[in-house]
């Protein structure tokens, strides 16, 4: 209906005027400062045979004696969203909704951003957080300092979830909506970020969107340089999702490896130099999807592990040097997939975080690996077991941060972790600095060994020594 009532505490009363459309779902607050109310969206059912729906996107506000058309342009399509005066910043404040092109809108650009009606014009705010999902992808830019999140399946619980196409920036421990100045990548979940440090831009392959009833198996080429989605129309790997990937920088290519093509998982290994991807002919892990894979900038070799084969959950560690992969037969975490993986380049070690081990079981256990072995880290607190969250190392923070996933129940996780780096002292990685720190410091300097370079200026030399006993002596 389009009718107008007030309540003045006792009874309602019809206000026979002439204002907006029917419909429901509409958003609606009192502006304090303008003593007007605000009325937002909505939408209206067209057609009840068809179940055509029409969405709206007009501003009205209500004087008490008429409605007032302000604006026909704002946040979007929306209806069911979420809005509220705020008398300290003089502002009302919209968030969330339903979005036309979604089930529920869970995931949708205009629900997962902020809002602000000044009493002119609405303004998007930067700030809040992105929507809890899972199968995302996200990479760090070491050039701007900040992890870049794309995509993902969203919603209530991850059953009939929806995927996303919005585009998140994390800075500092603030995440910020970025809209792209043209259109994005279409709607995504299991694809692969990775920033390709030679021509400072975030890379994303392939992906799953549509529904689970009409699956869409992508296999674009994107870069974000933190403005614009650019695509690559270029031949290379088949449609997939759950690959890995990262980038190695001993050679200035993106590595990719396995993935799931529709119902057939891959073993095949490619690589993007920022212009061409190229299939490399090499033996190496066998098929699988779920894998986490990121690079050892100190060793220089790409470090995958798990995913799931024909065969089961795998615990392999492998590594590739750009020539040939190689199977480090080595004990370590159990077998599992769906894991994530990121490099601490301050610990000097690979850091695996969570994922789903067989016997339907998630996990929020952390592992390292140095290079030789792994090493189980029990911390306290810890994320929720989960699977399918995103995990990188923030350089400039020196903090692993963890965002989101689903456990074995389908409940899918909007929840941000950071796991600060221990005092850099701590050599040895046992999160206590003590003089076997020291030791293992001036025997791996001594021979010259990569994780020496205290200062990380990519040479080995007394400065590393000095700033090593700096930090020891104070205690970080």
């Amino acid at each position: 209906v389009d009718e107008t009532w007030e309540y003045n505490g006792t009874a309602w009363t019809q206000r026979l005027v002439t204002g907006p459309s029917y419909r429901s779902g509409a958003a609606m607050t009192f502006d304090a400062d303008r003593g007007v109310t605000l009325l937002y969206g909505g939408r209206t059912i067209v057609d009840t045979h068809t179940g055509q729906v029409q969405y709206h996107n007009d501003t009205w506000t209500w004087n008490g004696s008429t409605w007032t058309l302000v604006s026909s342009t704002g946040p979007g399509l929306l209806t069911s969203a979420a809005l509220a005066f705020d008398p300290v910043n003089h502002v009302s404040v919209l968030f969330g909704g339903s979005h036309p092109n979604t089930d529920d809108g869970a995931l949708a650009d205009a629900s997962a951003a902020i809002w602000e009606w000044t009493g002119s014009q609405w303004n998007r705010r930067t700030g809040g957080a992105p929507l809890k999902r899972y199968d995302s992808a996200a990479a760090y830019d070491s050039v701007r300092n900040v992890t870049v999140l794309f995509g993902g399946r969203g919603g209530s619980t991850s059953s009939g979830s929806n995927p996303a196409q919005d585009t998140w920036e994390r800075s500092g421990s603030v995440w910020n909506y970025k809209p792209p100045m043209w259109a994005p990548p279409s709607e995504r979940a299991g694809h692969a970020l990775a920033f390709d440090a030679a021509r400072n831009n975030t890379i994303m392959f392939g992906g799953k969107g549509g529904t689970s009833q009409s699956p869409e198996y992508k296999n674009d080429t994107w870069d974000w340089n933190g403005v614009i989605w650019t695509q690559h129309v270029v031949p290379g790997p088949a449609p997939r999702e759950k690959h890995a990937m990262c980038f190695d920088a001993a050679r200035n290519v993106i590595v990719l490896f396995g993935g799931l093509t529709s119902t057939i998982s891959s073993d095949e290994t490619w690589e993007w130099d920022g212009t061409a991807w190229t299939q490399r002919l090499v033996v190496g892990p066998s098929a699988r999807y779920g894998a986490a894979m990121e690079f050892d900038a100190d060793r220089g070799v790409s470090v995958l592990f798990g995913g799931l084969t024909a065969s089961g959950a795998s615990a392999e560690t492998w590594e590739f040097d750009g020539a040939a992969w190689t199977n480090r037969a080595v004990s370590g975490p159990s077998a599992r997939y769906y894991h994530k993986m990121a490099y601490n380049t301050d610990r000097h070690r690979m850091v695996i975080s969570t994922g789903f081990i067989p016997l339907n079981s998630s996990t929020n256990q952390t592992w390292e690996w140095d290079g030789t072995a792994w090493t189980q880290q029990v911390l306290s607190p810890a994320p929720a077991a989960r699977q399918g969250s995103v995990l990188i190392y923030d350089q400039s923070e020196r903090s692993l941060v963890l965002f989101g996933g689903t456990d074995v129940s389908n409940n899918i996780k909007g929840d941000t972790w950071g796991l600060t780096a221990s005092c850099a002292a701590d050599f040895n990685a046992d999160f206590t600095v003590d003089f076997f720190d020291y030791l293992d410091f001036v025997d791996a300097f001594s021979s010259g060994t990569a994780s020496s370079d205290f200062n990380n200026d990519a040479v080995i030399d007394f400065f590393d020594y000095l700033d090593f006993v700096d930090a020891f002596s104070t205690g970080c």
